[in-house]
């Protein structure tokens, strides 16, 4: 204990002492000139340690994007989002540094040597500019919310396409990037037209989405003739394809934009899609009426080129006689025929045989079809609904069968083409009365009309 409190005296006595000397020094001492210091003698009071190159960690592909000017660590929360940062990124180039960071966007922080190659050639030859209008269009999705297919149209008609996916985060990020071919030839020669549009066809036709999206767009289009080549005739009649040009042009449809095709099955050999149409208001905008149809291609090998061998038009069916017809499911310019296959089919304004500007044009879609080939005929079938003499209605249903028959005519169908008959009454598609007797006016409806049979 003694010896405790000795050592701590001394300790204390001691610490006093240094502490009476430093503030003797600061009140005696003059203060030292402020030193300058030289650049060199800087670097040497921070030296800088080299590190080995073999060192350096390499860059992630989001910090080596960074140093390009590109934000590849934005996530997109939508596809659109995305394929808009890309068209951005397009339309700024103007170097290959430009044309680096592009290909860097589009392959997530990497350039794919091939698609760096691919893309200089398409900016050699001024290619990468968007078309001014509608650029950038969605072409159908694969997966339902996790995978679609996006165009991005030049100004020269080619297409660049983009498969875009959802990440297990939510966010979207492209999956593969399908650029337009060059149209220049092996030989260093540019392509003619007809060279460039054949490659074109060939390569859609062993894409099934592409297939059945140009598929919707000739339909929507009224271009009969290159739909009804597109299909397996054996499957799909003419009438059929006449029909659904009718029912588009009728119903105003377009096609849906935001979805216009919708992948049910993707197979080698087989594909299926739901393909979306929207019908249009008076002014020409888009409203809310959404219709929908199947689609199925199909070919024999993966190497052959698709064919559209099946169309399901139910829904669209019923949107159309809900919003054209009343509510009237029979009312419709294509019908199954008591022999099989479709028909198409005008209808008339009660007791008359006159046509209508809408029953006008439907014909312009007929006779389009068959100026085609002056070898095909057509049976015009006149009818009546049940009200009146047989002898009046039979009368009548000649009359409806005649105008018909002229309207064609006036429209360039060669006369030997047309064919008519007449029925009055005696071919109802439904009975005039409902089950409890009463009159049916929608019935009656749908039995004042003209069958048009393609038998070819």
């Amino acid at each position: 204990m003694t010896k405790t409190i000795v050592f701590g005296t001394v300790a204390v006595a001691a610490g006093l002492g240094v502490f009476l000397s430093l503030s003797y020094c600061r009140e005696t001492i003059e203060p030292l000139p402020e030193t300058v210091v030289t650049p060199v003698e800087k670097k040497l009071e921070k030296p800088v340690m080299e590190i080995p190159d073999e060192l350096i960690p390499d860059e992630t592909p989001e910090e080596e994007a960074e140093h390009m000017a590109i934000d590849m660590a934005k996530e997109f929360d939508d596809p659109k989002e995305l394929i808009e940062n890309i068209m951005i990124q397009m339309a700024q180039v103007e170097s290959e540094d430009d044309l680096k960071k592009l290909a860097r966007l589009l392959g997530n922080g990497k350039v794919d040597a091939g698609q760096m190659a691919k893309l200089k050639q398409l900016y050699e030859e001024n290619r990468l500019k968007l078309r001014d209008d509608e650029a950038m269009a969605l072409i159908g999705e694969l997966r339902a919310g996790k995978k679609s297919r996006w165009g991005l149209y030049l100004k020269d008609n080619s297409v660049v396409q983009l498969e875009v996916m959802r990440t297990p985060k939510g966010k979207w990020k492209v999956d593969d990037v399908k650029l337009p071919f060059s149209k220049m030839g092996a030989d260093g020669k540019p392509l003619t037209k007809e060279q460039i549009a054949q490659l074109q066809k060939e390569e859609e036709m062993r894409d099934a989405m592409n297939y059945s999206h140009n598929f919707l767009k000739t339909l929507i289009g009224q271009d009969f003739e290159s739909a009804r080549n597109m299909v397996n005739s054996d499957k799909i009649s003419d009438a059929k394809i006449a029909g659904l040009c009718i029912l588009f042009e009728d119903g105003q449809y377009v096609i849906n934009k935001d979805k216009p095709l919708q992948a049910i099955r993707l197979k080698d050999t087989m594909s299926a899609f739901y393909a979306n149409v929207k019908s249009l208001n008076v002014e020409g905008g888009a409203v809310g009426n959404e219709a929908q149809f199947s689609v199925t291609a199909i070919r024999d090998k993966k190497e052959d080129p698709w064919k559209i061998d099946e169309l399901n038009l139910d829904r669209l069916l019923e949107d159309y006689a809900k919003r054209v017809a009343g509510g009237d499911v029979y009312y419709t310019p294509l019908f199954k025929n008591p022999n099989g296959g479709e028909t198409l089919v005008i209808y008339f304004e009660f007791d008359s045989e006159g046509l209508t500007d809408r029953t006008k044009k439907q014909l312009d879609i007929v006779a389009g079809l068959l100026k085609l080939d002056a070898r095909k005929k057509v049976r015009l079938s006149g009818h009546t609904d049940s009200l009146g003499s047989d002898e009046y209605n039979q009368g009548l249903s000649k009359e409806r069968a005649v105008a018909v028959k002229a309207y064609l005519a006036g429209k360039g169908v060669a006369k030997a083409q047309l064919v008519t008959e007449s029925h009055g009454f005696s071919k109802l598609r439904r009975p005039d009365v409902k089950d409890d007797g009463s009159d049916d006016p929608g019935a009656r409806r749908a039995n004042r009309r003209t069958e048009i049979y393609l038998d070819f």
